[in-house]
């Protein structure tokens, strides 16, 4: 079974990611 909470926390993960590769795109 999926859970919706799962799905957000999944979400909050690959949007950090996402949001650290940015930030270090620019710092570097």
């Amino acid at each position: 079974k999926i859970n919706t909470y799962d799905l957000i926390n999944q979400g909050k993960i690959i949007i950090t990611k996402d949001a650290l590769q940015r930030i270090e795109g620019v710092l570097i």
